[in-house]
């Protein structure tokens, strides 16, 4: 019997004050907590796919984008965290619609990332984009039943439009938020500190620049169920504010 041995590669070099995107989105799904992403091979994501190789994060291919959107949102129900569901264009779109909006009439928490064609050909009906009444507006199919549809138009965008999608899939009323990525913008340079230097995971422990902070949520005066801001003033002087989202 053979057994299957996941080697992560050395992690690329950085030379320059730049790296490519995609591993700046990855290393910053590590801080956010993220450990599992689920989904589906297609040409689009192949730079977040190998950014996701040299991470921590276990990334699950399932054989249709729809069973992918399915178990993150049990993921999601399981462990109280965002599922983190990674989709092609065009068809791996339409096919994990009907998981994701699922969760979204459950209230399940849910960040979906999905590739698109490169900026420089939106709109001219190249391979598998979606043009039929409109020109390249995969995203508007899920504008019903998602919290918040981005599309990322500048790597510039990418970091803060990311903390949002996290941050909107948690708070209020819980559910799924679309952050559309030309497959350029993946392998786009970014700054290595173009990523929040805070991140927050879901439950009574978060972690703020590689420390982890504990709060016993059980005693009395502890934080009630709900997401919060807090500010944490470090050794050095600064303050860092982070979003945590608590559930009982």
């Amino acid at each position: 019997m053979s057994t299957a041995i996941h080697v992560i590669p050395e992690p690329l070099p950085v030379t320059s004050e730049t790296r490519y995107a995609a591993y700046l989105l990855a290393d910053y799904l590590e801080r956010l907590g993220v450990e599992v992403v689920f989904g589906l091979t297609g040409h689009t994501v192949i730079g977040m796919l190998d950014a996701l190789g040299r991470s921590r994060i276990r990334y699950v291919s399932t054989r249709h984008e729809q069973v992918a959107a399915h178990a993150a949102d049990g993921y999601a129900r399981a462990t109280g965290r965002p599922g983190v569901l990674l989709t092609h264009l065009g068809p791996g779109l339409t096919n994990a619609a009907t998981g994701v909006a699922n969760a979204a009439l459950d209230s399940i928490p849910m960040v979906v990332i999905a590739g698109d064609v490169q900026s420089y050909f939106h709109g001219r009906h190249p391979h598998q984009e979606i043009n039929l009444h409109q020109d390249a507006d995969q995203y508007q199919i899920y504008r019903p039943f998602c919290k918040r549809v981005y599309r990322v138009d500048r790597v510039e965008d990418l970091p803060r439009i990311l903390e949002r999608a996290f941050h909107l899939s948690q708070v209020g009323r819980p559910g799924p938020v679309l952050v559309d990525v030309p497959m350029d913008v993946f392998s786009a340079d970014l700054p290595i500190d173009a990523t929040p230097t805070d991140a927050a995971t879901t439950g009574n422990q978060f972690r703020l620049t590689g420390t982890e902070w504990h709060f016993n949520l059980s005693t009395k005066g502890g934080f009630k169920a709900g997401t919060w801001l807090l500010k944490a003033t470090l050794q050095d002087g600064s303050v860092k504010t982070v979003w945590i989202s608590v559930k009982k």
